[in-house]
Parts: C-alpha cells; structure tokens; sequence
C-alpha cells in the first residue's frame, strides 16, 4: 500500500491533526501492513487521543533535533 494512501486514510479519520505527524505516523503504519485493508483495521483502530500524542511526542523530539542543530551552527558561526 502507498503511503499517501495511509495519509489519507489518517486525515480521513483525524482531520486538523498536523500532516507532518500523520505522515510520520502512517510510515510506521506502513511498515506493518501489505494492503488496504490492513492498513484501515489499524487506523480503525486508533484512538484521537493516541494521534494527538504520537503527533506531540514526535514534534517534540523533532523540535528538540533541530534545536540541536541550530545551536551547533550557531557556535560553529561564532
């Protein structure tokens, strides 16, 4: 299955969840599933409470990985 069709199967079903997460989420889906139909048992599956805090954990890890970044270009530059 495409992960642009997990995408969607996920904003379907969540919709105003911020697409940078569904798409991080539907890769993990992806690499659980061969077909349509197992990738929407899963999303039938999910719970909004459990997207909206797989969505905040992983914005929060990413935040944190770009801070790093910046931070270290920034003392690198000076």
């Amino acid at each position: 299955m495409e992960l642009n069709e997990i995408v969607a199967l996920l904003e379907t079903q969540f919709p105003g969840v911020r697409k940078d997460g569904l798409n991080q989420l539907a890769r993990v889906i992806a690499m659980q599933v061969n077909t349509k139909e197992e990738a929407t048992g899963i999303v039938g599956k999910l719970t909004a409470e459990a997207v909206a805090k797989f969505v905040a954990d992983w914005r929060k890890d990413a935040d944190a990985e770009i801070d790093k970044a910046v931070s270290y270009t920034h003392l690198r530059a000076h």
